[in-house]
Order: structure tokens, then C-alpha cells, then sequence
């Protein structure tokens, strides 16, 4: 895909950046957040590559070899963390790979490869829903020695909201070190869910919330018959737009038709369909699920914008007069209620809940918020 020079994804934020380098006062904690898809992860590898880069110029130059080596992820200084499943019977005081099957670390090696090939490209491995201990223990251990190696260390936390699941083991190990950070090192914690870390570490980081994406960003990556439907859906979100891209703009739209019209029928029959559907997506396909829930999540909002007389992309010849209808029939519907109902759907399958009866009451749930109950 196309790579985008770092003031181009979030030009704010990286003359942000660039001032803290140039003034030399580059801290030891960030946090960067912000809506998916909107260029926090690139930013943060590309900051790695500028307080690292061998020029004297301003920014990373892109073709010394400290830029090559954090370009391809395997720079000395470059330190990758993000969530990890948990196998085998490994202790957390152990190599954070240490009891990962062959197959999980040959999905992590190629995850990392794919990152390096690809600013926007997200480590997802399989069951990976946690931050281990051992990983950030794995850092105290070698953080805090002298070393020879010029340059500042760079440690990312991808996910870092993840660092709190379960008891919150390893959010807690993270403060200690913030709280007596080591010398010539930079945590990037990254992550869509800020509020989900402990305050005690929002406190300790320079915290830079990125907004969506500039439309100008992705119509340079599109190049295809449906750039401005698609740019117009994806408020911003490039995973999102990965997704849509791969749609034409009839398949697009018939593809929320059905799915709404699933949802919005109080129909046992295919209400039922549904959960059973649906319940196998999120065990085999989950990413296909949560994006039909995206595509979901917009229908309802193009519908509100309808309702209150703004434009939206999604009021197209097929979808605009079953909005219309839609409102007139429902003039009590809570949509604010709507959206976050979706949202907990996809939040339970980041947390293994019961899919079926997670469905099943999210179903429920919309019949009663259409009613305004």
C-alpha cells in the first residue's frame, strides 16, 4: 500500500513531536490514542525511527541504517509489545514467547513482518486478548543495564489497554517502572481504549489523542470505483476503510440492507438464524464479525443523521427510503442507546463472553430502544 510521510497521517501530532525532539526534552512515558485506524501505531514506530535516525535533519531520514532497521522492526533499540494468548505453562518470570506453540510464534514472525511491510497493517494473533506479566518483566530486566548502543530505546505497548485485563497484574508491573523510568528509554503505550488503563499510568504519560484520519489521507490510499462512498463510511478509521475497499458499492450497500433488515424484523425465525449465524462467525471468522457489526453500527447513524437533517454517505437510492420509513415509524428510538449496544456486542467478544446469549439480548435490546423503552 501506499506510505504516507508522518505529517501527512496526523500533521498536528508530529509537529508536536518534532518540536519535543528538537528542543531535546523527549520524555520518557506517551500515550497515544485515539479512534481506530488513525495512524497511532505508524506514528509511534515512526517516532522510534526519528529520535533514532543517524541524520542530522530534522526527521527520519528513511535510509540510514538505524531508519532501515526500525523499518523492517528488528532495530536494537525498538522494543514490540502486544497482546499474547496464553499456552503452555510458562511462569511470568519467563521469555514472554517461552510455551507458544510453533504455529503461534510462526503467526507472531509473520504478524511482525506484515507490520514492517505495512504502517497500518494490526498484530492480531489468534486468542491473543491479554498483555502477559512476563513481558514487561522481561523489560525490567535488561531496561535499567548500561549500554553501548547510541540512539534512545523505544519500547511500544500496542494494545495497552490490554495491559489491565484479569486482575491487572501487569498494568501494575508497567507503573513501577514509570514511576522510576530508566534512563535513555521512551514507553509509546498505544491504544483505542484509554480509559480502560489504570489512572495512575494515564498520569505518568504525555498524553496526544489523535482525531480520525484526514479525508485527503484516504483518497490518496483508494483507488478504486467506490473512493468517496467508502472514504465517506470510514469517518477516518484506515481498517476500516481496508475492509470497505474490498467491496463494490452495490455489494456494499446490499450487504447492510440484509443485515439490517435481520435486525430491525422482530422475526423468531430469523432472529434465531441469526444467533446461530452469528455465533459461528465470532468462533471462526471474528474480524468478519465485528466489521458486519461496524456496517451495522453506521446504518443506525447514517439513519439518525437522516432523522436530524445532516447528509451522511450511506443515504444512497437503496438504503435512504427504508431510513425514512424507518424514522417515521420510530420517532421515540434512542439511538445513542443503539450504538452502544452494538458496542457491547463487540466488546463481548474480546472478553469470550457467550456469544449466543450476547446476541440474543442485543437483538432484544434494539427492539426496545427502537420503542424508546
Amino acid at each position: 500500500m501506499k506510505q504516507f510521510m508522518p505529517a501527512e497521517l496526523q500533521p498536528v501530532i508530529w509537529d508536536r513531536l518534532q518540536k519535543v525532539v528538537a528542543g531535546g526534552r523527549i520524555g520518557s512515558a506517551y500515550l497515544f490514542s485515539g479512534p481506530p485506524g488513525s495512524g497511532k501505531e505508524a506514528l509511534a514506530i515512526e517516532f522510534a525511527k526519528f529520535i533514532n535516525c543517524e541524520a542530522d535533519s530534522g526527521q527520519s531520514c528513511g535510509i540510514c541504517p538505524s531508519c532501515q532497521r526500525i523499518n523492517n522492526l528488528q532495530h536494537e533499540n525498538l522494543t514490540l509489545i502486544f497482546p499474547l494468548p496464553r499456552e503452555g505453562s510458562s511462569s511470568s518470570n519467563d521469555d514472554p514467547l517461552k510455551g507458544l506453540s510453533g504455529k503461534t510464534l510462526t503467526a507472531i514472525n509473520e504478524a511482525i513482518k506484515s507490520k514492517a511491510e505495512d504502517q497500518f497493517y494490526k498484530i492480531k494473533i489468534p486468542r491473543a486478548n491479554t498483555i502477559p506479566i512476563s513481558a514487561i518483566r522481561d523489560i525490567r530486566k535488561t531496561a535499567y543495564l548500561k549500554t553501548a548502543i547510541q540512539g534512545r530505546r523505544v519500547i511500544l505497548i500496542f494494545d495497552a489497554h490490554l495491559l489491565s485485563t484479569g486482575e491487572g497484574a501487569t498494568a501494575n508491573a508497567l507503573l513501577k517502572i514509570l514511576e522510576e523510568p530508566p534512563r535513555n528509554t521512551s514507553f509509546v503505550l498505544v491504544t483505542d481504549n484509554k480509559s480502560q488503563l489504570l489512572p495512575t499510568i494515564l498520569s505518568r504519560c504525555q498524553q496526544l489523542d489523535f482525531p480520525p484520519l484526514p479525508e485527503k489521507v484516504i483518497l490518496a490510499f483508494l483507488n478504486s470505483e467506490n473512493a468517496q462512498l467508502v472514504t465517506g463510511m470510514a469517518l477516518g478509521n484506515m481498517h476500516l476503510v481496508r475492509k470497505l475497499a474490498n467491496l463494490k458499492s452495490d455489494e456494499l450497500l446490499n450487504t447492510i440492507n440484509s443485515l439490517t433488515n435481520l435486525i430491525l424484523r422482530k422475526d423468531g425465525k430469523n432472529w434465531r438464524e441469526f444467533v446461530n449465524n452469528y455465533s459461528r462467525m465470532a468462533s471462526g471468522e471474528p474480524d468478519q464479525f465485528r466489521f458486519n457489526f461496524c456496517l451495522l453500527q453506521l446504518w443506525f447513524r447514517a439513519a439518525y443523521r437522516q432523522r436530524v437533517g445532516l447528509p451522511d454517505a450511506l443515504h444512497k437510492d437503496l438504503l435512504l427510503p427504508v431510513m425514512k420509513e424507518f424514522n417515521k415509524l420510530y420517532p421515540a428510538i434512542d439511538y445513542l442507546a443503539i450504538n452502544e449496544a452494538i458496542t457491547d456486542v463487540t466488546r463481548a467478544l474480546a472478553r469470550n463472553y457467550y456469544i449466543p446469549l450476547t446476541l440474543t439480548n442485543f437483538l432484544t435490546t434494539v427492539q426496545r430502544r427502537m420503542q424508546g423503552r
